[in-house]
């Protein structure tokens, strides 16, 4: 289990996430790199001459050949010369195998995301904005959320996210905001509440912008007669994630 922490001025987000190791991660090269060939009979296991690959060339990892990470192509159509070239044998039949030397891995490729993928977290809100009565509310609320996150371009530099939270928190009542039939409030006091929330989330590489709405209900709504009970509130965040994500990336359907 690993977890990726979202260091927010406003708005609080925790995202978790599983971590595991490289084999099966989907990757791409950043330029044209040049790899040696995986050869099963040979003591090395490469070969003696090395083949450039294209720049943004995609490929997976399928598992480790001592300080070498085994790789296969999959990003030519069947019947190009390339296809044969990288992807697949047609000749022998057999599926053509590469080696990257694992110290180079994060300077020769990037990780490719899926483009849609679930996401879950915890956010936590110092303040909400409610347009019902136009005021700004420090607060304390704790939401459990979940949703999916959007990668259009499958690296993780722009990531959209929607997800739905619900959790406990705490509200402020005053003689403003409640009528009391028997006693009007003299002083301030919290009451607990349950929080409903649509979280939306942007990130650019490492920063992240989020935009939260939700409605809170007490639960001594009939004694109080709290003006807020069920209105919507809005907040807002800005944050950083220290973490790297982890996500494994689905094996591609087009190798053969």
């Amino acid at each position: 289990m690993k977890t990726k922490i979202m260091l927010l001025l406003l708005l609080g987000w925790v995202e978790i996430i599983l971590g595991q190791s490289l084999i099966n991660e989907s990757r791409m090269l950043n330029g044209p790199t040049d790899l040696h060939q995986y050869e099963a009979s040979s003591t090395s296991k490469k070969s003696a001459s090395t083949i450039s690959v294209y720049g943004n060339s995609k490929f997976t990892i399928v598992g480790e050949e001592g300080e070498y990470y085994k790789i296969y192509f999959w990003d030519w159509e069947k019947g190009s010369p390339d296809y044969n070239k990288y992807n697949f044998n047609i000749t022998t039949d057999a599926q053509r195998y590469f080696l990257i030397e694992k110290k180079l891995i994060d300077v020769s490729s990037v990780k490719i995301y899926n483009r849609i993928a679930p996401a879950w977290g915890t956010f936590v809100y110092p303040f909400k904005w409610r347009p019902n009565d136009g005021t700004f509310e420090p607060t304390f609320a704790l939401a459990i959320a979940g949703g999916v996150k959007f990668n259009p371009w499958r690296t993780n530099k722009h990531v959209f996210s929607a997800l739905f939270g619900v959790g406990p928190s705490s509200v402020s009542l005053d003689k403003y905001n409640t009528t009391v039939l028997e006693k009007p409030l003299d002083n301030k006091i919290s009451v607990a509440a349950v929080t409903f929330s649509l979280n939306l989330m942007y990130q650019y590489e490492f920063v992240q912008f989020g935009v939260s709405g939700g409605v809170d209900n007490i639960f001594d709504s009939n004694i109080y007669d709290w003006k807020n009970q069920g209105k919507p509130w809005l907040t807002f965040g800005v944050g950083i994630s220290i973490f790297k994500d982890n996500e494994k990336t689905a094996k591609p359907t087009s190798n053969p």
